[in-house]
């Protein structure tokens, strides 16, 4: 069985991170960069993703992340997971100008103060070995001392998420309704839960 360990992510993790923020979010993240791309006439969305993963004021970049990694000379990285403060901003009360994105930052107007796991991920030939679990694990373990509580949003068609969350403490909170971005989705609510930070 391969090693793998969990560490801080690099800067030069973030192609890897953008990746999965993509993964996490089942196409969306892809999405939102293709749709990006085209209103900025760039060429490269994947290129524009990896830059943003790359960029230390990026709230979902890799100064908030934790990657979990193969051991030995020619490690890999094979998840990862991001957690921040929210901070109760301007922004963070402005609607959205894409209507898809209206009901998440509905949700995440009510955590500001919270610790957010933005997104958490493995990568799908990785997955299964409790690998995201522990990648949770760490990213609570950060959150002690910073927040009260952690959150998290989720879509109510992401079982096998739903069931790691339950499994530490997680419970809903609130819902919005999902806006679908493409034609394939089965989720019907993007579900807020939430769990104390202990």
């Amino acid at each position: 069985m391969v090693e793998v360990n969990i560490r801080p992510a690099l800067q030069e993790d973030a192609a890897d991170l953008a990746r999965l923020d993509n993964v996490a979010s089942h196409g969306f993240t892809q999405w939102y960069w293709q749709k990006t791309a085209r209103a900025l006439g760039a060429g490269d969305p994947e290129k524009l993703a990896q830059q943003a993963m790359a960029d230390p004021t990026y709230r979902s970049g890799w100064k908030q992340a934790s990657v979990a990694v193969t051991a030995g000379d020619d490690a890999e990285v094979v998840g990862g997971v991001n957690g921040y403060v929210v901070i109760d901003d301007e922004e963070l009360h402005s609607p959205s100008s894409e209507p898809v994105f209206e009901p998440i930052r509905q949700l995440f107007e009510s955590v500001a103060g919270d610790w957010l796991v933005d997104w958490l991920a493995v990568y799908q030939h990785w997955q299964g070995r409790g690998i995201g679990a522990r990648l949770l694990d760490t990213c609570l373990q950060r959150a002690k001392g910073k927040a009260g509580q952690a959150s998290i949003v989720v879509e109510d068609s992401n079982m096998p998420a739903m069931a790691l969350y339950h499994s530490r403490g997680f419970r809903q909170r609130d819902q919005r309704a999902f806006i679908p971005f493409n034609k394939t989705s089965r989720t019907q609510n993007w579900l807020l839960l939430s769990a104390p930070v202990t």
